[in-house]
């Protein structure tokens, strides 16, 4: 029962979702008419590269805090376990890495324009 569910949700929202942004009125554009209008406010890629960085940064940050907290967390309940604080050393080094990739990302796209820009 719970299948049939899953797959009748998932065949609603796959049908009704064009049909839901199809209806939405054109943004900042005005009114477009016919024609398509651009929803994005980019003109460029790099330009909405920056964007979405800047969005997974806003997200990524509050999520990076929630697993500092988590491996805190697994060092506290770990009570002398080697197991335990091996694994808790383990959640923690990943964290930070995680976290120096996410506020590094912007240095890293910066990296990949120039690269391209260059060929």
């Amino acid at each position: 029962m719970i299948k049939g569910t899953k797959k009748l949700s998932l065949l609603l929202f796959s049908t009704l979702l064009p049909i839901m942004t199809l209806a939405q009125s054109p943004g900042k554009g005005g009114d477009c008419g016919a024609t398509f209008c651009n929803p994005l406010t980019s003109g460029d890629i790099p330009a909405l590269l920056a964007k979405v960085l800047h969005l997974l940064v806003q997200i990524g940050i509050p999520v990076l805090v929630i697993f500092i907290v988590y491996a805190g967390l697994l060092f506290v309940t770990a009570q002398g376990s080697s197991e335990k604080i091996t694994k808790a050393r383990s959640a923690l080094l990943w964290t930070v890495i995680g976290g120096a990739i996410l506020l590094g990302s912007r240095i890293l796209a910066d990296v990949i324009d120039k690269t391209v820009s260059g060929l």
